[in-house]
């Protein structure tokens, strides 16, 4: 475990204590569904939102474990809601959904506008200059004749 020590020589256990995986103590208990715990560790700042190695948050962990309580606690301490995975319909992720998180469709409805909003702008562009050129011949052509 790597650990720091603040100046008053006690130990920094809220964001910097992690395992072999990169995983806090609020992460941990997520996992197991210690709301208590989760409890003490957030009302002593520990971070909701940090990532162990594979990505993963202690809501990620509550999410996917099904620990409503332990999800609505840590929302209520502003865990960031789009940190999460889980694929099947339950409580839990209908709870994400009304606090904030996208849901799969959501995420590709976003892509698919930006997508088509940077495609039409291309077109436009792309119809902008074509026209442009376009004139620039004719005027050529005008001044040519005029000659």
């Amino acid at each position: 475990m790597q650990t720091s020590r603040h100046r008053d020589g006690h130990l920094d256990c809220m964001s910097t204590v992690t395992d072999h995986a990169g995983r806090t103590p609020l992460q941990c208990a997520a996992y197991g569904g210690y709301i208590t715990c989760m409890a003490v560790l957030m009302e002593n700042n520990a971070d909701p939102n940090i990532q162990d190695k594979e990505g993963r948050t202690a809501l990620h962990w509550s999410c996917n474990n099904g620990y409503l309580d332990a999800v609505k606690l840590l929302l209520g301490y502003n865990a960031f809601p789009n940190q999460m995975e889980h694929t099947e319909e339950s409580e839990v992720t209908q709870f994400m959904l009304e606090h904030g998180a996208l849901s799969i469709a959501a995420i590709q409805d976003i892509a698919a506008a930006t997508i088509q909003a940077v495609y039409k702008g291309y077109t436009v562009r792309k119809a902008f200059r074509e026209r442009k050129q376009l004139l620039m011949r004719h005027e050529q052509l005008r001044k040519d004749a005029a000659k």
